[in-house]
C-alpha cells in the first residue's frame, strides 16, 4: 500500500519486473531470434527458387555447383548466430557427407530437400529451445 495522503492505493504487479541486464539481454537474444528467422526464411525461399531454376537447367552440374555456393553463403551467414558445435555439424552435413544417387538431378533434389529440412528444423529449435 502506498500512502498518497488521502486514499490508499494498493500497487499490484502481474508478472515479475525485469530490469538491468536481464532485460538487455533478453531484447538482445529476441532481436537475434527474430534476425535469424528472417534470414532463414529468405534463405528457404532463395533455395526454392535456386531449385526451380536448377530443375530446368540443362547442365545438371552447374545446377549442382549454384546450390553448393548457396550452402555455403547460409553456413557463413548462420556463423554469427549459431554455436560452433551446430555450424560444424552442418557444415559436415551439408558440404562433407555426399550421397550418390545415380541421377545428377535426382542427386540435386535429395540435397535441396536436406537442406530444407535442416532449416525448418533450426526455426523450430530457435522457437521451441533458442538459438542451437
Amino acid at each position: 500500500m502506498c500512502d498518497t495522503g488521502k486514499i490508499p492505493v494498493y500497487v499490484v504487479f502481474a508478472g515479475p519486473v525485469l530490469m538491468g541486464k536481464d532485460t538487455e539481454k533478453d531484447t538482445l537474444m529476441n532481436d537475434q531470434s527474430s534476425e535469424l528467422l528472417a534470414y532463414i526464411q529468405s534463405q528457404i525461399e532463395e533455395i526454392n527458387t535456386i531449385h526451380a531454376q536448377a530443375e530446368k537447367a540443362l547442365n545438371a552440374v552447374q545446377g549442382k555447383d549454384h546450390v553448393t555456393k548457396w550452402k555455403r553463403k547460409v553456413i557463413d551467414g548462420l556463423e554469427p548466430y549459431v554455436s560452433q558445435a551446430y555450424l560444424q555439424h552442418i557444415t559436415k552435413e551439408w558440404l562433407e557427407t555426399t550421397y550418390f544417387v545415380g541421377d545428377v538431378f535426382d542427386e540435386l533434389a535429395d540435397e535441396v530437400d536436406m537442406c530444407r529440412r535442416h532449416l525448418k528444423k533450426l526455426v523450430k529449435d530457435i522457437q521451441t529451445i533458442g538459438i542451437p
